[in-house]
């Protein structure tokens, strides 16, 4: 596996990593599980 490739799929993850971190920030302010954030 290339070094670009590699790169590519660290970003792809990214998004991923940013939603679910937007979604347990929202969860613990709101103390719901019920989040507008985590339903996307």
């Amino acid at each position: 596996m290339s070094a670009r490739t590699r790169l590519r799929r660290r970003l792809a993850g990214l998004p991923l990593l940013r939603h679910l971190y937007q979604c347990a920030k929202c969860q613990a302010w709101t103390e719901s599980p019920v989040c507008s954030v985590c339903s996307g």
